[in-house]
């Protein structure tokens, strides 16, 4: 069940939760995985970090994942799972965001984009990329992709996929005009690669 914290809206961007990766190193779907001692599986757990930020919360599903989710956010009229439109399966997170721009509508939508594997990541980490846009996460070590706040244009992501340029870091810096937010080192920006 997602819960709700208030927060005042400077925008309300749309949220999207990339949850449709077949999870082959984990051994289960990561959407739906539970950490140890706790109730809510991941994906409702960035459900939950978004909702401070987003009005509407969308959630990239694939063809095995998406029923279950559905069931389980069945009573959260405010988050819609989708999976993968034709002709554009399978590509990665470019797929659901090509998902997302079809069930918006939206020549140009604002999207906060949060993987479901990051489990750590806390709404101030978030903030920076709400606030501090068009951006994606970084450290001084690494760049996060997955979490990114922009506008998304939705003519240059169906040229990027008919050409089979999948590449988010490539759609983000080039397309959406995204640049790096720099936060200090954290250990909150760890993927759940492996089951703990």
């Amino acid at each position: 069940m997602v819960t709700s914290n208030s927060m005042p809206l400077q925008s309300s961007p749309i949220g999207l939760i990339l949850a449709g990766g077949q999870s082959r190193r984990f051994g289960q779907d990561k959407a739906l995985y539970c950490l140890p001692g706790e109730q809510q599986p991941l994906c409702a757990k960035m459900a939950t970090l978004l909702q401070p930020f987003c009005s509407t919360i969308l959630i990239g599903a694939n063809a095995q994942n998406q029923h279950r989710l559905q069931v389980y956010f069945q009573a959260e009229p405010h988050v819609h799972v989708l999976t993968d439109q034709p002709p554009y399966q399978g590509c990665g997170p470019l797929s659901a965001l090509f998902a997302a721009s079809h069930w918006l509508a939206q020549a140009t939508p604002e999207l906060l984009m949060v993987p479901t594997d990051y489990p750590y990541l806390t709404s101030a980490e978030l903030k920076t990329v709400w606030t501090n846009w068009p951006s994606f996460l970084a450290t001084p070590q690494r760049s996060h992709f997955t979490i990114a706040h922009f506008q998304l244009p939705v003519d240059q992501l169906t040229t990027a996929l008919a050409d089979q340029h999948y590449r988010l870091q490539t759609f983000l810096k080039q397309a959406c005009q995204c640049q790096p937010q720099l936060i200090a080192p954290t250990d909150h920006l760890q993927n759940l690669n492996y089951r703990r």
